[in-house]
């Protein structure tokens, strides 16, 4: 999403332009530059591949929803290096859209709230890694069956 879609959303405008979006390998979705005033709701509607994605209301105070669209998915592929999920402030960040793996995810929260993962993520065998100092008490709870704890970094089980 481009900041000028962000500005627009922020106004409480309808966006539907598919073609300013991110959506290529290494192309960065950025939800962290501005002070919203409300929670968000944001509909993926159609497969999308980015590199990755950053989160983070900049006064703390409110949240980003990814929801699963009509047809939404997302898929992390990189070029060189790993995909990122990047969490730097606010509160609790939720993507409910289902995530694909073309390449290892670095998953990091340095925020005091909480980063869900709640549609699923197909790895295809690549591993997802938990960094930051975010994941705390109960912001800690991957399922076992998907990542297993390595001291302060968690990884997929193998």
């Amino acid at each position: 999403m481009k900041l000028e879609q962000h500005r627009q959303l922020e106004r409480g405008r309808e966006l539907v332009n598919p073609a300013t979006f991110p959506n290529a390998v290494d192309a960065v979705a950025d939800f962290s530059k501005l002070d919203i005033t409300g929670h968000r709701t944001v509909n993926v509607e159609q497969a999308i591949i980015i590199g990755s994605m950053l989160f983070g209301d900049t006064n703390s105070t409110h949240d980003y929803n990814l929801q699963r669209g009509t047809a939404g998915t997302l898929t992390f592929d990189v070029s060189s290096g790993y995909a990122s999920i990047v969490k730097t402030t606010g509160r609790d960040q939720h993507i409910y859209a289902p995530i694909t793996l073309n390449d290892n995810l670095d998953v990091t929260n340095n925020g005091s709230g909480a980063l869900y993962l709640r549609g699923g993520v197909n790895n295809n065998g690549h591993d997802v890694i938990f960094d930051g100092s975010g994941w705390t008490g109960s912001r800690m709870r991957p399922q076992a069956s998907v990542v297993r704890a390595t001291s302060s970094r968690m990884v997929r089980a193998s």
